[in-house]
């Protein structure tokens, strides 16, 4: 069952993220702008693009065995560095929030 909630707070997170950036950027050409981002902008990106792959690795490999595998721990580490890193992306921006 925690496998599933994990899913589905996922799949929600994805959703937020794919908001935020169309909210940004609109969907034309928004990767492309991602090389003038800032330092700590990039390093989210790129954790995030981790994040995903290793959770696509994993899930591949939990069906199969449904125990907890080395990629999944990797990738438990690399998605912990990324909310670590979006959340000081946030509270960067409370001031907006606070509008």
């Amino acid at each position: 069952m925690s496998v599933v909630i994990h899913l589905i707070v996922t799949i929600s997170f994805i959703a937020l993220i794919a908001r935020h950036i169309y909210l940004h950027f609109g969907w034309k050409k928004w990767l492309m702008k991602f090389g003038k981002m800032k330092v700590a902008t990039r390093i989210l990106w790129w954790l995030y693009v981790l994040t995903f792959v290793s959770g696509i690795i994993a899930a591949t490999h939990w069906p199969a065995t449904y125990t907890h595998s080395p990629i999944g721990g990797v990738h438990g580490k690399i998605g912990f560095a990324m909310i670590l890193v979006a959340i000081g992306h946030t509270l960067k921006r409370r001031k907006f929030f606070k509008k």
